[in-house]
């Protein structure tokens, strides 16, 4: 399947220098908390920095805060926008 895939015109396989210049969708996560089983709505983590670490490593900083905090939560869960949400 890859073959196929790679055989599409306008297909290109990006190198290693591309892949970490890739930066798609809105620069932003949600998260989900689960407390006692209740579902929180959704958190959006805005305007997240562009230094070099991927949007998921300041969601899980997010939820690592959300899961130790004063009022900790049960389950933390992150999505993310470089992929479209849902992804």
């Amino acid at each position: 399947m890859l073959n196929n895939i790679l055989n599409l015109d306008g297909v290109t396989v990006l190198d290693k220098k591309q892949q970490k210049q890739v930066n798609g969708g809105m620069n932003s996560c949600k998260i989900v908390t689960f407390t006692n089983g209740v579902r929180s709505e959704p958190q959006r983590i805005w305007n997240l920095p562009s230094d070099g670490y991927s949007q998921e490593y300041y969601a899980q900083i997010a939820c690592g805060q959300e899961l130790s905090g004063d009022n900790p939560v049960d389950r933390c869960f992150y999505d993310c926008s470089h992929d479209g949400f849902g992804q």
